[in-house]
């Protein structure tokens, strides 16, 4: 449990220094392989329902599976998996989509956010054969739940820099429009 704790610490701080989501997807794919000493693993991370980054192993399947997903407008929440690669019992486990399966990943983790899905970090075995068991579990749910605030965080400010530039916009427009009513009031 403390192995998993300082991992999160250590995920933790190697995200609040993501400057965008490829930035973000890069670090999540890296820690979650490294920790859980995968063959291959990819996150998807999203906008809206625009697949903004594919990273580490994207193949078509993810980005067919992705639009399948926005397409049926249904939030997946969770941990997506084939059942004879989890070593636990009781866990909840819905079904691995084909596309997914068909790319040799086992496994996904959802990047869930109260209202949309924001991505998934997408699973292949591990290097060592052996099953995902409750620690693994438990740093993955945890790790994409950070994951999840750092996307907002960016998004929040993405949308934040979008209106700063729309209003400056705005405002020359308004002092073009001003500058020549004005030289029209003056020949007047």
């Amino acid at each position: 449990e403390r192995e998993v704790e300082q991992a999160l610490r250590t995920l933790q701080a190697d995200l609040d220094g993501a400057t965008d989501h490829q930035d973000l997807g890069e670090i999540l794919q890296s820690g979650i392989q490294n920790k859980l000493h995968l063959e291959r693993c990819a996150v998807a991370v999203v906008d809206g329902s625009e697949l903004l980054v594919a990273v580490g192993g994207g193949s078509p399947g993810i980005h067919r599976w992705w639009k399948e997903v926005t397409t049926a407008k249904a939030k997946l929440t969770g941990f997506l998996g084939l059942p004879e690669v989890v070593g636990e019992t009781g866990v909840r486990l819905l079904p691995l989509p084909d596309l997914l399966a068909a790319d040799q990943y086992v496994a996904a983790q959802m990047l869930d956010a109260p209202d949309q899905n924001l991505g998934a970090v997408l699973l292949g075995p591990k290097q060592t054969g052996r099953l995902f068991i409750s620690g693994d579990l438990e740093f993955l749910k945890r790790g994409t739940e950070l994951a999840v605030r750092r996307l907002e965080k960016l998004s929040l400010a993405r949308r934040i820099a979008g209106e700063k530039i729309r209003r400056r916009q705005l405002d020359e427009l308004s002092k073009m429009k001003d500058d020549f009513l004005s030289r029209v009031a003056h020949d007047l």
